[in-house]
């Protein structure tokens, strides 16, 4: 039987056994892999143009973009790459990919994308400024005095500890604070030039200062304050691309708070060529210099000579990866595969690729494993076997649209049947062979006899007189129940019948219903069945019971498209192009016979299902393709394919 998937709506308690049959093909039992049915399915060997573009040829291997190509002559010039582009080289300059082709070009700054920004997410963020390089803070934030005066290492600012003697100038601060020369005068005595000693008698009387505050001072006297030279403490200030720039005034004020952008140009870096050319070649720049692990780019990166880190290719070995990405080198097979079969670039199988003496697996030639088909397939000779008397080779080679096959080679005992429902047997082998039809040798009821190869010899063989030939008005007519006698009552005399004749009673015996006109409702005992269908006969299924059938050689040809249950002889011509249905069987007895064949090109199936037993040892049998026929013979318990 030919294993498939379950079918939606069908296969009702057999959905498991049919989908454990159709996995069976290509696993084993514990649900591993069958490798005989992969190595089966898969080409051997695998076509190249599987592994990569371009044609393979011995001169040839595959490179890591998957490409067939002839490799590097071996010169030293990188010029000499069809995909390199070397134009006056100078020193310091780099390779970097255009679109097209590698070139060379020097490194700006322009040509490291995002170099302001990389550089500003690495500055290292100390002293009072703390928090990360995208949101900066300061580590003081009661007010810009407070932080100077905690911070001695802030440039140009004055610290109270200090007393002013880290003044940049005394003088400048005396004259910025409006100061005279008596400011540094010494103390004098007293009616002496000099400045006036607080017991000077010109001091006796008590001077408080007032009015209004100026010059840095603000406010009125006698508590001025100090005038605000600045914005004040505002912030935060700097940030990943700026960074805080404090001013102060002479007088030690912080007068303003701003952020620069980090802008630093190639210029401004000493030997930075040199130096990124000598730290990326060196051994140890994998290690020492790599900023991040699996780093991220944007656009174009130029990147140095590259290598697997599992080591060097020696001469001609080739790249590949395995499943989780990591690189080695291999050497390729000393004779590549050029053709298959003869065939060369995308090889496809073909028939006679392989002989039966070529499949080494004896399960696949077994005659007890489940083989699955497509496309057409030429049938062996089969022998029939179990069934006594069946003693010559017979097969089913196909069907015709009308007739016996018109060419082709045949043997003796094929067989084909015709889409007029007619079956034909080769009785002489050859080419196309001598056909002949079954239902040519046999009478035909829809003929009514006109069929008869010769009508007298018919009536001789039936025993029939002249009398035969007359026409109906000249007998009586059966129909007429001997209503068409010229004299009823002559007729009985001539019977011999006695007054008694006309007494109506109920029929017994094998008849049934009332005398004179009774019916025939047993033959020697065994009951009639109701009305037979046109071409049936009645059949006897046991000593005490019968049934009406197709005669033997002969079929009933039925078309359905529906749920049909089948009557012994039925030739079912199944259409299931609305829908998939199926076809029950008639109860099973001994020599019970019903033919089905799917007709329609749909991918409906058409399912045979006995009434009671098993057909093939399995509770049914699927029709999938058009033109699929099978003749199911019972046993008088279960049903069998023929």
């Amino acid at each position: 039987m030919v294993q498939r998937l379950p079918i939606p709506g069908q296969d009702d308690g057999t959905w498991g056994d049919i989908l454990n049959g159709f996995l069976e093909v290509s696993h084993n039992s514990d649900g591993t892999l069958n490798t005989s049915a992969v190595s089966t399915a898969l080409p051997t060997p695998i076509s190249t143009t599987n592994l990569g573009s371009g044609t393979a040829s011995s001169s040839n291997f595959l490179r890591g973009d998957g490409t067939w190509a002839v490799p590097n002559s071996g010169s030293s010039s990188l010029a000499s790459d069809t995909d390199v582009t070397i134009s006056s080289p100078s020193t310091n300059q780099i390779l970097a990919y255009n679109g097209s082709k590698w070139v060379n070009e020097n490194l700006t700054e322009s040509t490291v994308p995002n170099l302001v920004t990389d550089l500003g997410n690495r500055v290292q963020l100390g002293g009072d400024i703390g928090g990360t390089t995208t949101a900066p803070t300061l580590t003081a934030t009661s007010n810009v005095e407070t932080i100077i005066s905690a911070n001695t290492t802030v440039t140009g600012a004055a610290q109270k500890s200090a007393n002013l003697s880290d003044l940049a100038s005394a003088s400048t601060a005396r004259t910025n604070l409006g100061l005279g020369t008596a400011a540094v005068a010494n103390k004098v005595a007293a009616g002496s030039t000099g400045v006036l000693d607080a017991t000077d008698a010109t001091t006796t009387n008590s001077r408080t200062p007032t009015g209004s505050a100026g010059g840095d001072l603000t406010g009125t006297y006698p508590n001025p304050t100090l005038a605000t030279a600045g914005p004040g403490a505002t912030g935060p200030i700097g940030s990943a691309t700026a960074t805080p720039a404090v001013t102060i005034d002479a007088k030690g004020r912080v007068t303003a708070l701003t952020s620069t952008t980090i802008a630093i140009p190639e210029s401004a870096v000493t030997n930075l060529t040199t130096d990124l050319s000598s730290k990326l070649s060196s051994s140890t720049a994998a290690t020492t210099y790599a900023p991040i692990a699996s780093p991220t780019f944007t656009g174009k990166v130029t990147t140095p000579a590259l290598q697997v880190t599992t080591g060097s290719g020696t001469a001609n070995q080739v790249l590949t990866s395995d499943v989780s990405g990591n690189a080695t080198w291999v050497t390729p097979a000393s004779a590549p595969v050029t053709q298959v079969f003869t065939r060369t670039g995308a090889i496809t199988a073909q028939s006679g690729d392989y002989t039966a003496a070529q499949v080494t697996n004896a399960a696949d030639k077994s005659s007890a494993s489940a083989q699955a088909f497509t496309g057409n397939l030429s049938a062996p000779a089969l022998i029939a076997s179990g069934l006594t008397g069946a003693t010559a080779a017979s097969r089913y080679v196909g069907a015709t649209t009308s007739g016996a096959p018109a060419s082709g080679t045949f043997a003796i005992g094929d067989y084909v049947i015709d889409q007029t429902a007619k079956v034909w047997i080769c009785t002489a082998a050859g080419t196309p062979g001598t056909w002949t039809s079954i239902t040519s040798t046999a009478l035909q009821a829809a003929n009514n006899l006109s069929d008869v190869a010769s009508a007298s010899t018919a009536r001789t063989n039936l025993g029939l007189g002249t009398a035969a030939t007359q026409t109906t008005g000249t007998f009586a007519q059966v129909a007429n129940n001997l209503s068409d006698l010229a004299s009823a009552s002559t007729a009985r005399t001539n019977l011999g019948l006695g007054t008694a004749a006309t007494i109506s009673s109920t029929a017994g015996g094998d008849l049934s219903g009332t005398l004179p006109s009774p019916t025939v409702a047993k033959i020697n005992g065994t009951s009639v069945p109701a009305t037979p269908s046109a071409g049936q006969v009645l059949t006897a299924t046991s000593g005490t019971a019968a049934s009406w059938s197709v005669a033997p050689g002969g079929l009933n040809v039925v078309s359905k498209s529906t749920t049909y249950t089948a009557a012994s002889g039925d030739f079912v011509l199944a259409n299931a192009t609305s829908a998939a249905f199926t076809v029950t069987s008639p109860a099973a007895t001994t020599g019970g016979i019903v033919s089905v064949k799917k007709t329609d090109s749909s991918t409906n199936s058409v399912t045979f299902s006995p009434a009671s037993g098993t057909v093939d040892g399995a509770s049914t049998f699927v029709l999938t393709n058009q033109y699929d026929a099978f003749r199911f013979v019972s046993d008088g318990t279960n049903w069998w394919t023929f």
